[in-house]
């Protein structure tokens, strides 16, 4: 594929799609106050038609998924 892998180490759920199930698991998560990681293959989320980078972690509600979409 002409680029190398880089390793990332993650601690936590990782959720695999960012359509309605996957964000809305990553919300049900985050209000338990476990932060994840949604990984998404496709150029948007939710089908909304944009792309949109989130980052979601306990300590900062306020760039959760649920009060972004």
């Amino acid at each position: 594929m002409g680029t190398e892998a880089e390793c990332v180490h993650v601690h936590g759920p990782i959720i695999v799609g960012a359509g309605p199930s996957g964000l809305a698991a990553a919300v049900c998560l985050l209000q338990k106050g476990i932060p994840s990681v949604v990984l998404e293959r496709a150029g948007c989320i939710a089908r909304s038609g944009k792309t949109e980078h989130t980052t979601a972690s306990s300590s900062s509600p306020s760039t959760s998924a649920s009060s972004r979409f």
